[in-house]
């Protein structure tokens, strides 16, 4: 008896051949982390331009320029001043 005659052929569809050709690659695919990472990354960044005008809903083109050089509209600025600083130094 040869090799080929112990192993008998099982008939396989083609489609079942194909689907699980598929699930394997995407086993194998997804159980890399560095893969997982990037798609999580990508989606990320599908999903933050997807919502883009709810995250930032002003418009980056529309300023007032007439005013960029005026002092700033609260009392207390959360940056040091020259007193701040002469305060911190001594």
């Amino acid at each position: 008896m040869t090799e080929t005659e112990l192993i008998p052929e099982i008939p396989i569809a083609a489609d079942a051949l194909h689907t699980s050709e598929t699930r394997r690659f995407l086993r194998v695919l997804f159980g890399r982390p560095l893969v997982v990472f990037g798609v999580v990354i990508i989606l990320l960044v599908i999903i933050t331009a997807i919502f883009a005008p709810l995250l930032a809903p002003y418009d980056p083109y529309d300023q007032d320029l007439s005013v960029s050089l005026a002092k700033p509209r609260r009392s207390t600025f959360w940056a040091p001043t020259s007193s701040a600083a002469t305060l911190l130094a001594a």
